[in-house]
C-alpha cells in the first residue's frame, strides 16, 4: 500500500497545523496507518509505546485476524 495513492488528507488534528510532517501524518492518518490521541488530538511529540509501535506495524502490514493469536 503506497501512501500516495490516498488523497483525503483532511484531518481534525489541531496539534500538528503548519507542521513540516503535516501532510505525511494526514496520508497515514487517511490510510489507516496511524490514529490521533483523540478525535482533535495527534499528540507529535509524545513517546511512541512498544505497543502502539506494534499495532502501527500490524495496520500497515494488514495481517488479518487469523494470525492475531500470535501476538498475544
Amino acid at each position: 500500500m503506497e501512501l500516495h495513492h490516498f488523497t483525503n488528507t483532511n484531518t481534525t488534528f489541531r496539534d500538528i497545523n503548519h507542521m513540516w510532517n503535516q501532510k505525511l501524518i494526514d496520508l497515514a492518518y487517511s490510510a489507516g496507518i496511524i490514529q490521533g490521541r483523540s478525535t482533535n488530538h495527534f499528540v507529535p511529540d509524545d513517546f511512541v509505546t512498544r505497543a502502539a509501535a506494534s499495532a502501527l506495524i500490524i495496520r500497515k502490514l494488514t495481517l488479518d485476524s487469523e494470525l492475531s493469536p500470535l501476538f498475544k
